[in-house]
C-alpha cells in the first residue's frame, strides 16, 4: 500500500508517494511533484527507485553500467515534468508491446507467475 509524506528538494516542499513492487525480487518507487507552478524555475519532479532486493545498475553519462542501490532522478521545471511523463509513458508501453512480442518467440518462452 502507498505511503505519502512530504519531500524538499532544492527548498521545495514536493508532495510525494512510495510503494514497493514485489514479485521474484522487490523494488520501492517514489515519485513526486509540485507541478504545475507556472514557472520553470519552481517546478520540481523526482523519481526515486531503490533496490529493495532487485538488481539494478546505472550509467552516468556514458560511463561504465554498475550496480547502485537507488537512483533518483529531479527534473526541474514545468516543462520538465510534461516531458518526462510522456518519457515515462512511452516506456511502459514500449517494454510492454516488446514482452507481448518476446513471448509470441519460441527462443522467449514465458516466465512461471505466481
Amino acid at each position: 500500500m502507498p505511503t505519502t509524506r512530504t519531500l524538499f528538494i532544492d527548498q521545495y516542499r514536493l508532495p510525494a508517494s512510495t510503494d514497493e513492487f514485489v514479485s521474484a525480487n522487490r523494488m520501492r518507487v517514489t515519485v513526486g511533484t509540485n507541478f504545475p507552478t507556472g514557472s520553470t524555475e519552481h517546478s520540481r519532479t523526482v523519481f526515486i527507485l531503490e533496490d529493495a532486493g532487485a538488481e539494478i545498475r546505472c550509467g552516468l553519462n556514458s560511463e561504465e553500467v554498475r550496480p547502485v542501490d537507488r537512483i533518483e532522478i529531479v527534473l526541474g521545471g514545468d516543462p520538465e515534468y510534461e516531458t518526462f511523463l510522456d518519457a515515462l509513458k512511452f516506456a511502459v508501453d514500449t517494454l510492454t508491446l516488446l514482452a507481448h512480442a518476446n513471448t509470441l518467440r519460441d527462443e522467449h518462452p514465458p516466465r512461471a507467475t505466481g
